[in-house]
């Protein structure tokens, strides 16, 4: 006698997903043509992470998040035009499958504009998957107060030890002013290395 198995009936998300894999020309390519294309959408995508304060009208509290934007790469950082990140990364909210194979794209191949201060908010916002895998950031940073740069810098630094996939850290703000602000160059970066315990992150500066 032939026994009778009882499959679970498969759910919307799980038929849609089917349609998908059979209909979409994207993907039926193999894997290595696939992320080629991913490489060419997300690559170079400049994530603007600003810090908000967002203060209730029924009390005197206040919330901390990071607000996310996307910048358009093609236009220069003075007259950049920022763009809701979504729609920029529209691929991955295409399916299930997408969303599998590139939620982390946008960190690996994108950079990650953020002000120093905001550093320390990162693991409020991001799971511990997704700080693993940044791999550039630029870091601004602005104060009235000059002087206070490679103390404010390093203040902030024990925040880079969960980027553990980092490669490479562009401090902006850091003016080329001479012998002094060369070797405060070079003080940050050693510091940097010594606290993330890493020799092979390149670093560098600009205005």
């Amino acid at each position: 006698m032939m026994s009778h198995i009882n499959h679970p009936a498969a759910s919307q998300a799980d038929l849609a997903e089917l349609h998908n894999a059979i209909s979409s020309t994207l993907l039926r390519f193999p894997a290595e043509i696939r992320n080629r294309i991913y490489e060419y959408v997300l690559d170079s995508l400049v994530i603007v992470m600003n810090h908000i304060v967002e203060r209730s009208s029924t009390a005197n509290e206040s919330r901390c998040y990071l607000d996310a934007r996307a910048m358009n790469p093609s236009y220069s950082r003075r007259y950049a035009i920022r763009e809701d990140l979504t729609r920029l990364c529209g691929l991955m909210f295409v399916c299930r499958r997408l969303y599998a194979e590139t939620k982390l794209l946008p960190f690996k191949l994108g950079v990650i504009y953020i002000r120093w201060c905001c550093i320390t908010r990162l693991q409020h916002v991001l799971n511990t998957t997704q700080l693993s895998s940044i791999s550039c950031m630029s870091v601004v940073y602005h104060s009235s107060n000059s002087k206070n740069r490679f103390s404010d810098c390093t203040s902030v630094l024990p925040a880079f030890e969960a980027l553990v996939g980092l490669k490479k850290v562009i401090w902006l703000g850091f003016p080329d002013e001479g012998a002094s602000s060369r070797a405060e160059r070079g003080r940050l970066v050693a510091e940097m290395k010594k606290r993330i315990g890493r020799d092979d992150i390149v670093v560098g500066f600009g205005r």
